[in-house]
Order: structure tokens, then C-alpha cells, then sequence
């Protein structure tokens, strides 16, 4: 007859170890000298081989676990052993545990923030992370509520009657040990994890927030404040491992320095001081420019005219001249691609939503296992298959870069010093706006249970390489501590903005000699990121089915390496050069030839965004050559159907789809898709590092959160568009001598090419009336 089944917290006990995986510790002992537990697991003799002798280990255990009263349970929620050094920690909580037998507030509201048995661990809520503000608001006196108990120990050993609440998060690795009941244990351990228990081996490290996390075992404890991280860590390993071992698991606590909180303000440095007093004069000069701007514009007919460099150097911070030129729609001079701003804007939102999704992955959830199951689903490949958005933006950075040298080639008048110096000094300002911010001021805006993992470690990483980014090489040295993880982009388009006149001159001076060297620059940019593929075993894009690891190199060796990214920025030259050969002529093209370009356009798409879905499954068997020659040509392909569709568009063939892309309301936007992109990873990470329990995710709350995210995205952007952004890009054109008296002036922030984004993101060079 089998054995009867024990209470459900028995039987969650033994299967999924971490719903007891508190830091345990006996009774408070009432002998002068703190003592181990008094319980210990009974060992079966021999391990149970079936499910039903799996319930009777755990039965055997029952009556000692039954008999054990809630105030024993709370016992084991601080680090009160023996194994415990720190005499203020043992003390403080021996007296939480005195205190919460006789249910005194302070004590219940401490042992009622800690982590309890979640439900759904099957489907992936492993993460349990107790009530972070109630903790963190308890104050404890332990000379006005401590008791004659109290009195006796601090006589014996003196420590600091007050303390208040620690938060702190322990992170679990369990393991089945060899046992007749290892594979029911492993089953049961991979369905909590969704299967990425091996995969995962970076989330405890610091580096690009980037991979996914779907095993990550975390458990809450709310101790006293004298208590820290290692004081917890032993605790907790002592007693997981009397439990686990009996029954067949291994458990490995580790408590982070960073995943520990106390309510207390943080330190200010000299730095977060420079930062405030800096945006405090800025603010300062806006305010003093827009008043002048207003009172001038009452008194004087013809603004320009009566403006000298100092003027308008002073009016380039005005908020209501920045204004009007971020929201002009005039029309466009006659050749303009107007088409880009719709490619610009709405493939930003597409970057966003690539990065949503990897925040996403990296959230608690009650629901986890949605994530993994919505790679069964073909609809949703636009999102799991997303990072294509940045090809879009290498290769209108290259198409227009192109266009503009071959124009400048043509009337004498190319500088290459100066068109590298005008682009670095267009880029920089904003990008080191947010630097500095991110340095120093970011982590002051709120906190919560991995606030210290996602928004202190960027803080610190920003501190630590700035001048990397500044100099745009990030994206080579310094990856694993990467500031502002979307910056690879920035640095990437900058060396090959670097390295395009090497190839534009020899088309504009050699046109057969030129083709014939970006004809054999291409064919490398594809064979590059094959031999990489191929030597390392990659996969050929992101995927959750691939541990991190590997994961790691694929981005650091292939994603963000230049000289693999290279093939659509090198598309786009070609294109630049197609369009400006043909800039005053008209193209005449069959209805065939035309529907056959938008056919072949819209199958490439296709087949790079859906092609791949096989390849996805968590079922797929990895073949080395199939990821190999997909990595190769997809982002090559990707960029020959935007480039077709851009020519089609740009000569009259786009149709409504030309209609669309070239509306009106898209130029304000397309205006602002550089802030956006050095923004809104911070508003993402934002929302993750603040979240305090788990949520339940569906599509609809995707859309929810993602509308508030662009919504809050786009605030902060025009706050940096208009104040930093928008007025150095006047700077620099009087620098340059473009400004002049003209009313007319760029409102974009790049004439030739500034492509940024994460896949960052081209500004236009379009002219138009700005300044009233």
C-alpha cells in the first residue's frame, strides 16, 4: 500500500527545495552561548526510488517539520547560529525571534517582509522578493522593547541597542545529487527553470544587461541592519544544507553585497555635485535665452538680419526657437528622402521593443514559462527576431554619408578633417549628457529589490570607462563593462564613418575601380561574421536557447564587432553613390521591373524575419553551417530590400507606402529618434529595477507597458533634444561657418549621416525655416 502523501508543504519541501531556502536557524537558545538548531532532518537510509518513496522520505521528516511552531519557523528567517561571527547580528536576531513569540509589531512586520512560498514555480515564479518598502521602514530600540533578556545579553556582550531593517536577496543554485530519484528531481528543476538551469551562468556577473534570465532562484530575507551579506550567506548555507542533502539536493547560497539594502541615504560625491551644478547652468542660459528670444521677437521684424554671431550664439539655447524647429513640417527641398524619417522613427520603435523584450526576460514573473512558449508562435517573430532594426540604421548612415561626399567631391569643397570633426562634435554633446547622468545622478531616482544590480552597476561602470565611449571605441575594449549598453552602435558608425572615404573617393574618382573594391569590401563583410560563426560554434542571431556563455561571445565577437557588421553600412555607400549618380535624372522602370523589386523587396523581409523559425525552437538541433550562413547573409540581405525600397521610394515607385513613410507628422519624430535612443534604455531599465514582486505578463501588458515606456521615452527625449542637442548642433554649424544670417537652418542633427540607435538612429539632412 502506498504511503500516504504528505501536506503539500511537505511535498513542496522535497521537490522544489527553495520554498524552505531561508536562512534557518534554531529556537532562540536561552543559554548564554548561541547553539546550532536543535532539529535536524532525519537521513533515510536509503534513498526513496519512486515517487510514492519519495512521500515517504518526506513523511518520515513530517512529524518533526508538523511539530515545529510558527515562532520556531520565524527562527529560521535571520542569521542566528552559532556558525554566525558577528556578535551585534547574532544578538539582534536572537531578539527578533524572543521578540515575535510574543507577536510584538516590529518583529511580525520583519518576519511578514521575507520571502513565502510563491505559486506557479512550475511555470517559472522562482523569485520570490518578499515586501522591500516594508522592511526597509522598520526602526528598532531594543533599550525600550529589548526586554530583561535584552538587558542580560548586551551585559555579556555590548553591541548597538538600535537597528532597523535589512533587505537582502539570496540567490540559490540547486543541483540533484546522484540518487535513484535524480532524474524526477531534474525533471521537476528544469520545468521551474524553463530549461536554462545550465545555460545560465552570467547573472550573478556584471556586463551588458543583455541575457536572459529564467533560472535564477531568489529567495528575501528581511534581517537586522547589524547583519551583512556574509552573515546571511552562512546562515543560509547551513541550514539548506541540512535540509537538502537528506534529500538528494545540492544547494549553493550566495548573498551579494549589491542585492543588500538599508534605508539610508546615499553618498553624494564631488562629482554628482559638478553634475547638478552643471545642469543648473544650463538650465540658467535657457531660461535666459528664451526671454530674450520672446522680448526680441516683440520688437524686431527681421530677426536674422539684425542678429550677429554672438547673438545667435546665445539665441541656440532659446526654448521656443528649438521648439519650433523640433515640430516644423514644412515641405522638404525638391531631391530630399523624405521617406527616411518614417524608416527612422518607426524603426526606432522597433528597437525599443527589441529591448523591452530583453528587459522583459530579466523581470520576475509569475507566468515565466509565456516567454519560452512564444517561440512556438510565428506571429511573434518580428519580436523574438528583432535585432535587424540596427541594419536599417547602418545602412542609411552610409547612404547618407555617401550622398553627401559624393556632393561635396563634386564642388570641391570635401574636408574630411572637418567632416569628422563636425560629426564628433554634433554626436557628443547629448551622448555625454546622458554619460554624465548615468555616472551620477541616475541612481539617486529611486531604488528596489535589483536597483544596485541594473542602475548602480551602470552607474559604476559609466564612471569607470566614460572615455571610451567618448573616444568611440567601447565596442571593442571594455565590453564587459560597457557603459550604456545601446552605445556599441554610436562607436561602431563612427569607425566606419571613419573608414567610408577609403571607398567613396575611389567611386566618385574611379567609378569601375571603385565598384570593383566595394564589390570585394562586401563579399569580406559577409565572409567575416562566417568565419567567426563557424570558428566558435555561434549561434547565428540572439536566442534564449543558447546559454550565456556563448551567448556572450556571440554578442561581444559578432553583434557588436565592427568589421561584422559592416555588410549593410557597406550596401548603403553603394546606394549613396546609385542615388546621387541619378539625382537629376528621371528613372523610368516597367510596371514589371517595379512590381518585381517590391515582390523580391518584401520576400527578403519575410524570409529574414520568419525564415529563421525553426531555428528558434528550443527542440532545434544546432548545425554549425546553417548559423553560419545565416549569420553571413541575413543582415546583407535585410539591407538590399531597405535599400530597394528606399530607391523606389526616393523615384517615384513607393506609392502609398512612400505616402506613409514621408507623412508629415513622422518629421518631428524622426527628430528626436537620437535622444530616444540614448534615453530609453534607461527608462526601461528603470521599470525593471524598481519592480518589488513578481507580475503576470501577457500581450496586453507588454502593450501597456511599452506605450507608457515611449510615452515617458519621449518626454525625457524633447528635455534633451531642446536643451543640449538641438542647441550645440547650431554651435556647430557657426562654428563651421554654415550657420550665417539665413533663416533657415538644419533641425536635424546631422547634415550627412548621424546614424545612431542601439541600433541607433540617422538624422536627415533636410533644410527648413526654423528661426521666426
Amino acid at each position: 500500500m502506498a504511503p500516504p502523501r504528505p501536506p503539500p508543504f511537505l511535498l513542496s519541501t522535497a521537490l522544489l527545495l527553495l520554498v524552505t531556502a531561508s536562512p534557518l536557524s534554531g529556537p532562540a537558545p536561552q543559554d548564554p552561548e548561541p547553539s546550532r538548531s536543535s532539529w535536524t532532518p532525519p537521513r533515510s537510509p536509503t534513498p526513496p526510488r519512486t515517487f510514492e518513496g519519495l512521500w515517504a522520505a518526506v513523511s518520515e521528516q513530517g512529524p518533526s517539520i508538523a511539530q515545529y511552531t510558527i515562532g520556531q519557523w520565524a527562527a529560521k528567517a535571520v542569521p542566528a547560529t552559532a556558525a554566525v561571527r558577528n556578535d551585534a547580528c547574532r544578538i539582534h536576531s536572537r531578539a527578533f525571534v524572543r521578540e515575535f513569540q510574543r507577536l510584538t509589531p516590529w518583529a511580525v512586520r520583519m518576519w511578514d517582509a521575507g520571502a513565502k512560498i510563491p505559486s506557479g514555480i512550475l511555470e517559472g515564479n522562482i523569485r520570490s522578493l518578499g515586501h522591500f518598502d516594508q522592511c526597509l521602514s522598520i526602526r528598532v530600540d531594543l533599550d525600550r522593547m529589548g526586554g530583561d533578556e535584552w538587558r542580560e545579553e548586551r551585559a555579556s556582550n555590548p553591541v548597538p541597542s538600535q537597528f532597523s531593517g535589512k533587505y537582502c536577496v539570496t540567490t540559490l543554485n540547486i543541483e540533484a545529487l546522484p540518487s535513484a530519484n535524480q532524474k524526477m528531481f531534474d525533471y521537476f528543476l528544469d520545468t521551474m527553470t524553463l530549461n536554462r538551469r545550465h545555460l545560465e551562468t552570467l547573472h550573478n556577473e556584471t556586463g551588458p544587461p543583455i541575457y536572459p534570465i529564467f533560472s535564477l532562484v531568489e529567495w528575501a530575507a528581511c534581517i537586522p541592519s547589524s547583519c551583512s551579506p556574509e552573515d546571511l550567506e552562512t546562515s543560509m548555507q547551513e541550514v539548506v544544507d541540512e535540509i537538502a542533502e537528506p534529500l538528494g539536493l545540492k544547494v549553493k547560497a550566495r548573498v551579494n553585497a549589491e542585492s543588500c539594502y538599508v534605508d539610508e541615504p546615499r553618498e553624494v560625491h564631488e562629482a554628482d555635485y559638478f553634475v547638478i551644478g552643471a545642469i543648473v547652468f544650463f538650465l540658467v542660459v535657457i531660461v535666459a535665452s528664451s526671454a530674450y528670444d520672446m522680448a526680441r521677437r516683440r520688437k524686431i521684424k527681421d530677426l536674422d538680419r539684425r542678429d550677429g554671431v554672438a547673438s545667435r550664439v546665445f539665441l541656440a539655447f532659446s526654448a521656443p526657437s528649438n521648439w519650433d524647429a523640433l515640430m516644423s513640417t514644412d515641405e522638404a527641398p525638391p531631391g530630399a528622402l523624405e521617406c527616411i524619417d518614417g524608416i527612422r522613427f518607426l524603426s526606432t520603435l522597433w528597437v525599443v521593443v527589441t529591448h523591452k523584450v530583453l528587459t522583459f526576460a530579466q523581470e520576475p514573473w509569475v507566468n515565466k514559462s509565456i516567454l519560452i512558449a512564444s517561440l512556438t508562435h510565428w506571429s511573434k517573430m518580428p519580436l523574438v527576431n528583432s535585432m535587424l532594426n540596427v541594419d536599417t540604421f547602418f545602412l542609411v548612415s552610409a547612404l547618407l554619408k555617401s550622398y553627401h561626399f559624393m556632393k561635396e567631391l563634386d564642388e570641391g569643397r570635401f574636408n574630411i578633417l572637418s567632416s569628422y570633426a563636425q560629426r564628433y562634435l554634433r554626436l557628443t554633446p547629448a551622448y555625454g549628457v546622458v554619460i554624465a547622468f548615468y555616472s551620477t545622478l541616475l541612481v539617486f531616482l529611486d531604488r528596489g529589490p535589483t536597483w544596485n544590480k541594473y542602475m548602480g552597476t551602470n552607474a559604476e561602470q559609466c564612471r569607470e570607462h566614460w572615455f571610451l565611449n567618448l573616444l568611440y571605441v567601447n565596442n571593442y575594449i571594455g565590453y564587459d563593462r560597457m557603459c550604456l549598453v545601446q552605445s556599441w552602435y554610436l562607436a561602431a558608425d563612427m569607425q566606419l564613418c571613419l573608414l567610408s572615404p577609403l571607398l567613396v573617393y575611389p567611386l566618385w574618382r574611379w567609378p569601375r575601380r571603385g565598384a570593383a573594391l566595394l564589390t570585394l569590401a562586401t563579399a569580406l563583410s559577409v565572409a567575416l561574421p562566417f568565419a567567426t560563426t563557424y570558428a566558435y560554434e555561434l549561434p547565428g542571431f540572439y536566442h534564449v536557447g543558447t546559454s550565456n556563455s556563448l551567448l556572450n561571445v556571440y554578442m561581444q565577437y559578432v553583434y557588436m564587432a565592427t568589421h561584422n557588421r559592416m555588410s549593410p553600412y557597406l550596401v548603403g555607400l553603394a546606394l549613396g553613390y546609385l542615388l546621387h549618380k541619378l539625382r537629376a535624372q528621371k528613372v523610368t522602370l516597367s510596371k514589371s521591373a517595379v512590381a518585381a523589386g517590391w515582390l523580391a523587396c518584401f520576400a527578403t523581409l519575410y524570409a529574414v524575419i520568419f525564415g529563421p523559425y525553426t531555428m528558434f525552437q528550443y527542440d532545434h538541433v544546432y548545425n554549425v553551417l546553417e548559423s553560419s550562413f545565416f549569420s553571413a547573409f541575413h543582415r546583407f540581405a535585410w539591407a538590399v530590400a531597405v535599400a530597394w525600397l528606399i530607391f523606389a521610394c526616393s523615384k517615384g515607385y513607393g506609392g502609398y507606402i512612400n505616402s506613409l513613410l514621408s507623412a508629415k507628422f513622422f518629421k518631428p519624430l524622426s527628430r528626436l529618434s537620437y535622444c530616444i535612443f540614448l534615453t530609453h534604455i534607461a527608462v526601461l531599465l528603470y521599470g525593471t529595477s524598481r519592480l518589488r514582486a513578481s507580475i503576470y505578463v501577457d500581450e496586453y501588458v507588454l502593450v501597456h507597458d511599452y506605450a507608457g515606456d515611449i510615452f515617458i521615452t519621449l518626454i525625457v527625449s524633447v528635455i534633451l533634444h531642446m536643451c543640449f542637442e538641438a542647441p550645440f548642433m547650431v554651435l556647430v554649424k557657426l562654428l563651421f561657418g554654415k550657420g550665417g544670417s539665413s533663416k533657415k537652418a538644419v533641425v536635424s542633427a546631422s547634415d550627412e549621416s548621424s546614424s545612431r540607435g542601439s541600433s541607433s538612429v540617422v538624422q536627415l539632412a533636410t533644410t527648413e525655416k526654423v528661426r521666426r
